[in-house]
């Protein structure tokens, strides 16, 4: 086999096996153009096992809805996301593609909730609705952002240290792995495989 495709839609429905024979099907490229995986879908649970592969280095939350168009995933997936704002449908505020979201579509979705809804953000916008999740608790926005991400800093010397005021004490650890040495602070902050996040209903 010279060349390998596979397209999965509607990628957050399939069943959780398929994700290994797309992992078993990505070990077995050999160049830049012999395997290539593409999933589509409208973006609604964002713990599904599609959103971690496609979840930005930085988290869902840091997203700019209104710029933030195209990235490469912490799992080093190619990311497309397709803003039903900027389609030609919505922008021109006229038909010119059949089936896809149309303008009047777009400003029902808008409307909910004061552009809030679950449905507004991932039928129009192919955003995951992470603060208006329906049936949850605790919003997924509010856990994202406790989560710590490790930032390391160091002086001239090459030595750990921390960013911050005078008083702030740099505990750290340090890791013997080989012949590296790690170390570890308290502070924290923040291809061919491609994965497309896209707006409005599916096309019938």
């Amino acid at each position: 086999m010279s060349r390998v495709r596979a397209l999965l839609d509607e990628a957050e429905e399939i069943p959780s096996g398929v994700w290994e024979g797309v992992a078993n099907l990505l070990a077995s490229g050999w160049g830049p153009e012999t395997v290539k995986v593409c999933c589509a879908t409208n973006p609604r649970d964002v713990t599904s096992k599609l959103a971690q592969l496609a979840e930005p280095v930085t988290g869902w939350t840091t997203l700019n809805m209104d710029t933030d168009t195209e990235w490469v995933s912490a799992e080093r997936w190619q990311v497309l996301r397709l803003d039903g704002a900027t389609t030609e449908n919505v922008a021109e505020r006229k038909l010119v593609f059949p089936g896809f979201l149309t303008f009047d579509g777009f400003q029902k979705y808008a409307l909910e909730l004061g552009g809030q809804s679950p449905k507004y953000l991932t039928f129009g916008r192919a955003m995951y609705p992470l603060a208006a999740l329906q049936n949850t608790i605790i919003p997924y926005s509010l856990l994202e952002a406790v989560i710590g991400r490790p930032a390391h800093h160091r002086d001239r010397r090459n030595r750990p240290r921390c960013r911050g005021r005078r008083q702030d004490h740099c505990l750290c650890r340090r890791v013997r792995s080989g012949h590296r040495i790690h170390s570890l602070t308290r502070h924290a902050q923040p291809l061919e495989e491609a994965t497309v996040l896209h707006s409005g209903e599916p096309m019938v």
